[in-house]
């Protein structure tokens, strides 16, 4: 009887211990990796959307470029000239100016006081597509 009592006491210290179990760890770790999991979604979601709005505005100032050279260029040479100096390359044959950025490609043809500005993704997908014409 005494034995039993002893054994008793000994399960009922052993039960009272404060400590986490493995089923209580396992669930704060699987709770932990679905936050992180989520967080890192959202950091890797905005990074694409900055990569995106920095993309445009590079675009954006391409266009701003080869519009202020289309509009002051007096002649087709000086347009030729200062889209060179903006970093294009020409094709003669078919009167289109390329500049490459990174993920794109800027297309621009200017033919009868009319310039087509084009640009398009590495998919060939058109990003932004403007016409202007000259007076």
């Amino acid at each position: 009887m005494i034995k039993n009592n002893i054994l008793s006491n000994d399960k009922a210290r052993f039960s009272s211990r404060k400590g986490i179990s493995l089923v209580e760890v396992v669930v704060a770790l699987t709770i932990i990796s679905i936050i992180s999991v989520a967080a890192f979604s959202l950091i890797l979601s905005s990074m694409d959307l900055e990569n995106d709005m920095m993309r445009d505005v590079e675009i954006s100032a391409a266009a701003d470029d080869a519009l202020d050279c289309f509009i002051f260029a007096e002649t087709e040479e000086k347009f030729a000239e200062g889209m060179h100096a903006l970093g294009y390359t020409c094709l003669p044959e078919d009167n289109l100016y390329l500049c490459y950025g990174d993920g794109y490609v800027i297309k621009v043809s200017c033919k009868d006081n009319i310039m087509e500005f084009v640009a398009e993704d590495d998919a060939d997908v058109v990003i932004f597509k403007q016409t202007y014409t000259k007076g």
